[in-house]
């Protein structure tokens, strides 16, 4: 009787000296020097270590005290309480490996791209660090059944055929989310960008991991699957800059004088705001076409989209300026000849 009260009294002495043990570490080593020793160095990692092992050295020190005090007094119990030890450390392993997963994989996710000059998405680091989260969890959980003697061979097999028909289930979907993450990292466009898609003009409005939505220029809005956008041919009418060149054709009658109507294109083309002047507007004589003389006025606006609103202007200074210089905007004319039957 005397042994087995001397056994719980060593068995608490164990658990208060661990406690106290803990927090001298934690106090003394961890807060006191370890921290202010890693605040004077020039990188954060070894911040973000000492300030992640703080709490589990903590516990941990005080589960091991806990051990050894079950140990002592429940001896029939040793092969579970040793196994419930090593599921305990594998749990705080799993969730060491988290914690310094998400911080790896941020930062090296911005160093790389940093380089390449390449803007990442905060949704797709998000997504890397909730699967690295997913693996470790998985790994952690495999290994606590194998220490468990579970045969995990099985289970693994199990779950390859299920995750196979996920994803067969799911293809279109995850077709969709991987175009989702190529877009992302190759930016063939950014949300605020004219774009040309199959013919048609719009405004990308939001860049997701399943779909890109569109607003047209009619305001509707078009939400276009990543898998399908992926494979398109896309013409960014924003990159690299907002400037754009057009080509607007213009055909006077015949007869008029050519100088002059290239004189009267240039100065509407120089006083119209919006139209650059660097590079320089030109007009050039094309051709000689059915019932006009062809011209096509070359130059560049600062606005993308402001085309429609700078065209109409440059239209009605034509029909304008036009008038006043006495050039004639010819409408298609055909002559007829007809055989007489004698």
């Amino acid at each position: 009787m005397l042994t087995e009260y001397l056994n719980y009294i060593i068995a608490l002495s164990y658990v208060i000296g661990a406690v106290l043990l803990a927090k001298f570490f934690v106090s003394i080593v961890i807060e006191r020097y370890l921290l202010r020793l890693t605040k004077k160095t020039r990188t954060h990692i070894d911040d973000l270590v000492v300030s992640t092992i703080r709490w589990p050295v903590y516990y941990g020190i005080i589960i091991i005290g806990l051990y050894h005090a079950l140990k002592l007094v429940l001896p029939g119990y040793s092969s579970l309480i040793d196994l419930g030890l090593k599921a305990i450390l594998i749990l705080f392993g799993t969730w060491l490996l988290i914690k310094f997963s998400d911080f790896v994989i941020k930062a090296y996710a911005l160093r790389v791209m940093g380089k390449k000059r390449i803007k990442v998405e905060e949704d797709v680091i998000a997504l890397i660090q909730r699967l690295a989260k997913i693996f470790i969890v998985i790994i952690g959980a495999i290994i606590i059944l194998d220490e468990a003697g579970i045969e995990v061979t099985p289970l693994l097999a199990g779950m390859g055929i299920a995750g196979l028909a996920i994803a067969l289930a799911l293809q279109d979907t995850l077709s969709n989310f991987f175009s989702g993450i190529y877009l992302i990292f190759d930016k063939p466009f950014k949300v605020g960008d004219r774009i040309q898609l199959n013919g048609e003009f719009g405004e990308i409005i939001d860049v997701g991991l399943r779909s890109v939505r569109i607003r047209r220029l009619d305001n509707t809005l078009v939400t276009i699957p990543n898998s399908e956008l992926a494979k398109s041919r896309i013409v960014n009418l924003s990159a690299p800059d907002l400037r754009m060149r057009i080509k607007l054709p213009i055909g006077v009658a015949y007869g008029s004088d050519v100088q002059k109507v290239k004189k009267v294109l240039l100065k509407i083309l120089r006083n119209t705001q919006g139209v650059l002047q660097e590079p320089e507007p030109k007009v050039r004589f094309k051709e000689f076409g059915d019932f006009s003389l062809n011209f096509e006025m070359v130059f560049w606006i600062d606005d993308i989209r402001n085309r429609w609103d700078i065209v109409d202007a440059i239209n009605c200074k034509i029909d304008k300026e036009f008038k006043k210089a006495g050039i004639e905007i010819p409408f298609p004319v055909r002559t007829v000849y007809l055989r007489r039957e004698k």
